[in-house]
């Protein structure tokens, strides 16, 4: 379970945003997506959305159990990433706290919820997973906290 929400998730979400940096220059395909994605707002809540439908067990084991479903998870969250690269040097400082912290509190939560409860979430993963993955989930949390509240900093410091 670790390495699934741990190592996968985050590598599928990176390979999109590489892929939205490998595709930087403007396409006529993005002008529409561009237009509606202003500050950022649509791309980033979008992505959001999709990290919180892989957050659900029910949704993890579906993704070991059914091919269709682990398909959709490599697109959506290759897809977040993506929107995420589209987006974030879009984002003012705010609605990058915002959203960043949004996400660690959701896994936080998450992560908390996989240590306390006495059974099983996943039907595919075992308790002692659960709760390693709860653990890292929850350090995870932190770190993307730690970071967001650096990236403020330096943008403060910065000047305007």
């Amino acid at each position: 379970m670790a390495l699934h929400m741990l190592v996968q998730l985050p590598l599928l979400v990176a390979s999109g945003w590489w892929l939205s940096r490998l595709c930087g220059a403007p396409h006529p395909l993005w002008r529409p997506f561009d237009a509606l994605n202003a500050h950022g707002l649509l791309g980033i809540s979008v992505a959001s959305g999709m990290f919180g439908v892989w957050m659900v067990p029910a949704a993890l084991d579906l993704a070991l159990l059914s091919e269709p479903m682990r398909w959709a998870k490599y697109a959506t969250l290759s897809l977040a990433g993506l929107l995420l690269g589209r987006s974030y040097r879009r984002l003012s400082a705010e609605l990058e706290v915002f959203f960043a912290g949004m996400l660690a509190w959701m896994m936080a939560t998450v992560g908390l919820i996989y240590q306390t409860l006495p059974q099983r979430l996943c039907v595919n993963y075992l308790i002692d997973e659960q709760r390693g993955t709860g653990l890292g989930l929850v350090f995870g949390a932190v770190a993307l906290g730690l970071v967001c509240l650096w990236r403020l900093r330096m943008r403060r410091d910065s000047g305007p």
